[in-house]
């Protein structure tokens, strides 16, 4: 379970206001709303990257243990936080950069073990990086990197999975292979995932919740039924029309046509 108690974040960029939120473990929640509200903010809140900032800036709490009292490692074992951004040593091979992920659950002197190996395999055939192990990153196509950041993300086995706006950018293919793997995080372990999204098609498929951030604060709280003609058009000033998916029941959100 994460908390965050109190959060107003911070006082000379007052993006956020004073929120309180409970995710429950084994949750998906989706956070939506315009640009500019204060998504990304919260989410940099969940990871632990706000947290000295001063008095007044709240607080976050995982299963009961303030975040600010997580050892590095630890930190890095619990949460993993994606926010499509390169990794600074671009001359690393994608396979080394890969299994580096898997350095907060290694012993300081022993290899990594079968287990590690095997985790990272796995996630190179997910994302269809078998052929591209031994190029360097700095040689790899805008795609092929977001793919590299994405197994990453599941590379590293978090208890909590952060992802900022992750089908940007992606081919529709991937966008599939990113919704079963967070689906599978969740179902197989006790993973929490909070992604920041702009996609309401994608999150609407794997959320159990939804979040609408306006203004900073929290605007509405609910289940995918959320995402109804009404509730877009008082968000995102536009006209949908809003079907079911005819194998699981949730919304299809579509555009009317321009006339």
């Amino acid at each position: 379970m994460i908390e965050i108690l109190h959060c107003t974040y911070p006082q000379n960029n007052p993006v956020l206001k004073d929120i309180s939120l409970t995710i429950n473990t084994g949750e998906i929640a989706g956070i939506i709303g315009k640009p500019g509200t204060g998504k990304s903010m919260l989410l940099k809140t969940l990871s632990g990257m706000n947290q000295r900032r001063g008095p007044g800036s709240g607080s976050v709490a995982i299963h009961n243990k303030k975040i600010n009292a997580f050892g590095r490692k630890e930190l890095a074992r619990t949460i993993s936080y994606y926010n499509g951004r390169k990794p600074d040593n671009m001359d690393e091979s994608l396979f080394d950069f890969l299994m580096l992920s898997r350095i907060s659950h290694k012993n300081f002197f022993r290899a990594f073990s079968e287990y590690d190996l095997q985790v990272v395999e796995q996630n190179i055939g997910y994302f269809d990086l078998t052929d591209l192990q031994k190029k360097r990153l700095g040689e790899l196509s805008d795609i092929q990197m977001k793919k590299a950041m994405l197994a990453v993300s599941f590379i590293r086995t978090p208890k909590i999975l952060l992802m900022d706006n992750p089908t940007a950018g992606l081919d529709i293919g991937t966008i599939h292979t990113l919704s079963r793997e967070i689906t599978r995080s969740v179902a197989e372990g006790d993973t929490t995932a909070v992604i920041v999204t702009h996609d309401l098609n994608f999150i609407a498929q794997i959320a159990d919740r939804i979040i609408i951030i306006e203004g900073g604060e929290i605007a509405e709280d609910g289940t995918v039924d959320l995402l109804n003609a009404e509730t877009i058009r008082k968000y995102y000033s536009v006209e949908v029309f809003v079907s079911r998916n005819v194998y699981n029941g949730r919304p299809n959100i579509h555009l009317f046509p321009n006339n």
